[in-house]
């Protein structure tokens, strides 16, 4: 009888997450088909701080995105800068493309989810959300579009903001490696991934030099390891306050490494103008930037690990799942 009604329960979840996913395209749907119609000319808001620094740098650029395919307006105001920690990153912006007409109206939404978390067209994988919280979709534009445009809108409309350009240049000859702790130290997240040390195995193949980008204490799980595949390693522990900095030396390397689910070293690379290779795993996830999105001048590297998903998310002590999982 337990199993019975639990099986009930999920079952009326179930409906529910799609029922509220279907009202929600739906809703998009007539929002869209509304002004491309009556040719109004929307003045796109992002209406929180959402996240941290990746987080919404993607916001800012799927904002951009709207604005310039609804032919509309953006403003990235200093307000928003302030509020996060870009203030010393970007410069305001405003955008009109639109230049004829009068604002009609807000779009004011959070411009992160563009894919909804649990009905993709294709799949129905991410269906298990806590109580409360249903499948979110915010933007007008499809996935496929926003990884096929993101990076044009980048090198176009952001990355002029830029306050940083030119500082904090790393060695070309480094292999540069954003490895993200902090936050994730704990490894209890299931969606936030963090690659096994064979990854950085076959990194030690292809580099001698790494120049290792990492928050402070508490140190990832895998730092000293790491360090000791390559025969020169430098670490650079950079605190949440000096993000800028981190972002900077991120941007500017030549070649690129990440450890894991994050989209502060997406961010980054996507406004590069420096990049030729970048590295990841496939354990990224399709609703944050993703390598998908980089210019097509960069030459992504991904290494495949099959099974990892399944073994994170089963695992029950994941810090030895880092050390013994072998592809």
């Amino acid at each position: 009888m337990p199993a019975f009604r639990f099986g009930m329960v999920k079952t009326k979840w179930f409906l529910w997450q799609l029922a509220s996913s279907l009202l929600n395209r739906f809703a998009l749907f007539r929002e869209r088909i509304d002004i491309v119609l009556l040719d109004k000319k929307i003045n796109f808001v992002i209406s929180c701080w959402y996240g941290r620094t990746g987080n919404n740098i993607q916001q800012i650029l799927i904002a951009i995105a709207h604005a310039e395919t609804f032919k509309g307006a953006f403003q990235l105001e200093e307000d928003f800068l302030r509020e996060g920690d870009l203030g010393e990153m970007f410069s305001p912006i405003h955008l009109d493309f639109s230049p004829e007409c009068e604002v009609s109206g807000d779009c004011r939404r959070i411009f992160f989810h563009f894919t909804e978390l649990s009905f993709l067209s294709h799949s129905t994988r991410r269906m298990h959300f806590a109580p409360g919280d249903p499948p979110r979709l915010d933007s007008l534009l499809s996935p496929a579009w926003i990884e096929r445009n993101l990076w044009q809108v980048a090198r176009r409309y952001l990355r002029p903001s830029l306050l940083t350009q030119g500082l904090h240049r790393p060695a070309d000859e480094h292999l540069v490696l954003c490895l993200r702790s902090g936050d994730i130290q704990g490894l209890a997240n299931l969606y936030y991934i963090t690659n096994p040390l064979v990854f950085y195995k076959q990194l030690a193949e292809r580099f001698r030099s790494v120049l290792i980008i990492t928050e402070p204490q508490p140190r990832h799980v895998l730092l000293t390891e790491i360090c000791a595949l390559f025969t020169e390693s430098r670490v650079e522990t950079i605190a949440y306050e000096e993000r800028n900095r981190g972002f900077e030396i991120i941007r500017n390397a030549k070649e690129l490494a990440t450890s894991g689910v994050s989209t502060f070293p997406l961010s980054a690379a996507i406004l590069s103008d420096r990049l030729d290779s970048f590295y990841c795993t496939d354990m990224y996830m399709d609703e944050h930037l993703n390598p998908r999105m980089l210019a097509p001048s960069i030459q992504i590297n991904e290494f495949r690990l099959p099974g990892y998903r399944r073994l994170w998310r089963r695992s029950v002590d994941r810090q030895r799942l880092l050390h013994q999982y072998a592809s």
